[in-house]
């Protein structure tokens, strides 16, 4: 399979590059699939899996919000957070849930509570990839 690159990149570091035969991503539209030749796009990521494949291995990663741009030069993927899923913590995870529950049950208003909601999506994802 013909192989394209790949970049992966949170505000702290650069999580990922290198040659893959395929990415699939979480969009706001779903989960899409990306192979070489793919036609040109950008959108926003959604929480859920990133999954990489590479001399046909497959490697998951743990993703939240960003945007995916598609071109002939390759797939960047800029993302708020990526975690390769054998580094979650999921007994962590779980305790930072429960954490962040009790949080927005105390919040006040509309925007804090939306915070949290989405903190929790987050870990839930962490939990979900994390148990797999």
């Amino acid at each position: 399979m013909t192989k394209f690159h790949l970049k992966v990149v949170t505000p702290d570091k650069l999580f990922f590059e290198d040659e893959v035969e395929n990415v699939i991503v979480r969009t706001k539209d779903g989960d899409r699939g990306i192979l070489s030749g793919h036609i040109s796009f950008l959108t926003s990521v959604g929480i859920g899996p990133l999954r990489i494949i590479t001399d046909g291995k497959e490697r998951k990663a743990s993703i939240s919000e960003g945007f995916v741009s598609v071109n002939k030069q390759g797939v960047n993927i800029i993302t708020t957070d990526c975690q390769w899923v054998e580094d979650i913590n999921v007994s962590q995870a779980e305790i930072d849930k429960k954490d962040l529950e009790e949080k927005m049950s105390k919040a006040e208003s509309k925007e804090e509570k939306l915070m949290y909601k989405e903190s929790i999506q987050k870990v839930n994802n962490l939990i979900k990839l994390g148990n797999k």
